[in-house]
């Protein structure tokens, strides 16, 4: 099938498209790589809006629920196909790419800028994003990623800011190899920049192996010597986890484990061990060139239990214990739960303590403990307003108490404007603590919010700034058509004879699609994956029958696959049962027989008031009709044989079957009286 010139240069464009992602992932990992000398300064910052009083995130460009609305009704209206007779249902010509574009000012500290990128591009999904700040730093990328998923080809890239499952967040690029049955191997090269560890590069290996009964085992291994394993398995109420690391440039093991059982009704227990060693070398002040080598180790356990009450109440219990070379901290927690209508309540009250080795040679115990009681109401009137307040009382081991409050609140006020309130509680007004945002949504491709209070600069975000200050924020979207990706498949249907049959439905998942004047149909772009693919039945016409059953396909790629369907045209057989009350051996009007019951296999029927009956969608072949004569009407029998063989042709109706019977009166027969 000819696809449309709009199409084919879409098809071209994504082709670039690909390439021209490949070529930003490099650049991703080229630009940091390149400022390695001062790695330590160019560290990646912590996630944006943290720090004191997060209600209000500093930068956030999440979408809201009215502009996720807007972009999935642009989404469906782009990929939208023209309408088709008969309920049609074709795979879309088009995907989409969302690009957005985000700018922030904060008064006299610095600016920020985001861009990102997210859909899928010739099958190719598409996630980018990048952060950049400008100030007193100079101009500094914080953060940026780029991850491609090929469905087709079973491959997915990542590159910019990188998980590591012995180093964290990391920075570098990462391929998936091809999907293995039941295995997820990758490798990666990154640059690790951590506290307690020299920078240094890594290429690193990633797999996963599913085993039978739930079970995988996989890890991480690097050029660097450090390694990671892990294992887990899932029964139906039981959950194990374990694992096992070693960081050969920190000098460092570790071991832990896990185990989750749930009883049933939302009855659960939970525990968890983590055992740490690490040794550090210092230089030392007995002599020169002398070092001193310490021994350092951490156990850390938790257990505990969750029970659901009445009426969505839920109880927590738990105990934690994390015992060092210099200390050791306990806690005991019980956490409540309470849904009441339109307000949720959480409060967890904790008492612990620490014990301090105050020297190794002459150890002397040291014990602080402290109460700790946390309480958040959230609160939604409406769906256009929720109000959240935090409350945390703390005691030290004098019962000196310390408290600290805040409440959120967030009031729609019109359609395109919303509110956002953030400050200590019940001081809602005091200016070292409260903050303002308004949103505002001037088109449904460009919002803005303002922000007054105390703010933290982009480059910063762990430092308020002393005075109050403004904060704009502008963001921008718009959607980009990309070209569809997906298999073909395409047959004809055709009847015994092998005749054409047109608009004919064919229904391969959950799409639909016609055959034309020649019999065919042609669907391009179907989606990977397994597909039932068979004649709907509810449309083709009475005159049909499809004799190919359902048939099960695998599509994947650019893959090309045929599939022809053959229908049976069914056809009838009509005659007639008829008195010759005239002899002249053919029937004639008048002289039909009603309610006379002839069969063709299970199927039965009577004749009409004027003798003729009919069987319908009979398929085509050799057929016998047959006169019930044990129903024959009450004084007429049966002069014809009692069944006549008929060809029914495919391409042709049977000649007209006619049976012939009589009425004859019996006569009197009298009988001796003894």
């Amino acid at each position: 099938m000819r696809q449309p010139a709009h199409n084919r240069t879409l098809k071209q464009r994504s082709e670039h498209h690909i390439y021209a992602w490949v070529l930003v992932s490099v650049g991703l990992v080229a630009f940091p790589l390149g400022r390695l000398a001062n790695a330590q300064e160019a560290k990646p910052q912590a996630a944006l809006g943290s720090g004191v009083d997060s209600g209000l995130a500093t930068f956030n460009l999440n979408m809201t629920e009215k502009e996720m609305a807007e972009h999935q009704a642009e989404l469906a209206a782009s990929n939208q196909m023209p309408s088709r007779p008969h309920d049609e249902k074709l795979p879309s010509q088009n995907e989409s790419l969302r690009y957005g574009l985000g700018i922030g000012l904060v008064q006299g500290a610095d600016s920020a800028i985001e861009f990102t990128a997210s859909g899928s591009d010739a099958g190719t999904l598409v996630d980018f994003g990048a952060f950049a700040t400008q100030g007193a730093l100079g101009t500094r990328l914080a953060s940026q990623h780029l991850n491609l998923w090929n469905h087709d080809g079973g491959w997915s890239l990542q590159a910019g800011d990188l998980s590591s499952e012995i180093w964290g967040l990391v920075h570098g690029v990462s391929y998936s190899l091809p999907s293995k049955p039941n295995r997820s191997p990758a490798i990666a090269a990154i640059l690790v920049n951590q506290p307690g560890s020299p920078s240094h590069f890594a290429v690193t290996y990633r797999d996963s192996i599913q085993l039978r009964n739930r079970t995988s085992v996989g890890g991480e291994i690097d050029s660097d010597r450090s390694f990671l394993l892990h294992a887990q398995t899932l029964a139906r109420r039981l959950s194990l986890f374990a694992n096992y690391q070693y960081k050969p440039m920190q000098l460092s093991t570790g071991a832990g484990g896990s185990i989750v059982y749930n009883f049933g009704r939302g009855i659960s227990v939970y525990g968890g061990l983590n055992h740490n060693n690490a040794v550090t070398t210092a230089s030392g002040a007995t002599g020169l060139g002398r070092t001193t080598t310490l021994m350092s180790q951490s156990i850390s356990t938790l257990y505990g239990v969750t029970v659901p009450l009445r009426h969505g109440v839920s109880l927590g219990l738990e105990q934690s214990k994390t015992t060092t070379t210099s200390s050791t901290t306990t806690g005991t927690a019980i956490s409540l739960s309470l849904p009441a209508g339109r307000m949720n309540l959480q409060a967890r009250y904790q008492l612990g303590g620490v014990s301090f080795i105050t020297s190794p040679d002459a150890p002397t115990v040291l014990f602080q403990s402290n109460r700790t009681l946390l309480i958040t109401a959230n609160y939604s009137p409406r769906r256009e307003t929720t109000l959240s307040i935090q409350n945390s009382l703390r005691w030290d081991q004098s019962n000196r108490a310390e408290n600290w409050a805040q409440v959120v609140a967030t009031f729609r006020l019109a359609r395109s404007y919303d509110l956002q309130f953030l400050s200590g509680f019940p001081e809602l007004f005091a200016q070292d603590r409260m903050r303002v945002r308004v949103n505002h949504t001037l088109t449904p491709d460009l919002a803005m919010s303002l922000e007054y209070g105390r703010l933290m600069p982009y480059q910063s975000v762990s430092t308020v700034q002393s005075s109050n200050g403004f904060m704009l924020m502008l963001r921008s979207h718009w959607i980009e058509r990309t070209p569809a990706h997906g298999a073909h498949l395409f047959g004809k249907v055709v009847d015994q004879t092998g005749k054409p049959v047109k608009q004919t439905m064919i229904k391969i998942g959950e799409y639909k699609a016609l055959t034309n004047d020649k019999g065919e149909y042609d669907v391009p772009d179907i989606p990977a994956g397994i597909y039932s693919v068979k004649i709907d039945q509810e449309a083709l016409s009475a005159d049909y029958r499809s004799e190919t059953k359902e048939q099960r396909v695998t599509l994947s790629g650019r893959s090309r696959q045929r599939l022809d369907f053959r229908v049976v045209p069914l056809r009838a057989i009509m005659g007639r049962v008829y008195a010759d009350k005239n002899g002249n051996g053919r029937p004639d009007p008048g002289e039909g027989i009603a309610r006379v019951v002839l069969r063709l296999g299970d199927a039965a029927t009577a004749t009409a008031d004027d003798g003729s009956f009919a069987f319908y969608n009979v398929d085509p072949g050799p057929r016998r009709i047959e006169i019930d004569t044990a129903k024959l009407p009450t004084g007429y029998v049966l002069l014809s044989p009692p069944a006549v063989d008929v060809n029914l042709a495919a391409d042709g109706t049977a000649p007209e079957v006619v049976f012939q019977i009589e009425y004859r009166d019996r006569p009197i027969e009298f009988q001796e009286v003894k």
